[in-house]
């Protein structure tokens, strides 16, 4: 039986879109490919921000988290920002207690942050 993709990572535009196939995000060896492969996207041109996409994610880990902070010091160092949308009721509970909401945007669902995006790159 093969094993499923874990995330896949799409552009639209110049914005990547990060979406995850599984409901737990706490492998080890899973957030250390994505870690991965956000850090080489950072660096690519063109690139001009980052969406994660949690629709039907239930369950992260603080592991992810500090992927998600590690990618952040690579991209705030370029001026590049990082979105979340569609979070759950539990990822949402878990980016309120650790304060994450606070330094990522937040929205309900992908149109509206790519739509921030636009907006964002329109004022600047």
């Amino acid at each position: 039986m093969p094993v499923p993709v874990p995330y896949s990572i799409t552009s639209e535009g110049s914005i990547s879109v990060v979406r995850f196939s599984i409901p737990t995000l706490a492998d080890p060896n899973m957030l250390h490919d994505l870690k991965l492969s956000l850090t080489t996207l950072v660096q690519s041109e063109g690139f001009r921000g980052l969406l994660l996409n949690m629709e039907g994610v239930k369950f992260i880990v603080s592991a992810f988290l500090n992927v998600m902070l590690a990618v952040d010091r690579e991209m705030r160092a370029q001026f590049k920002p990082i979105r979340v949308c569609c979070p759950g009721p539990s990822v949402m509970e878990t980016l309120m207690l650790t304060r994450l909401h606070t330094k990522f945007p937040i929205h309900a669902d992908q149109a509206s942050a790519l739509a921030a995006f636009a907006e964002q790159n329109r004022a600047s």
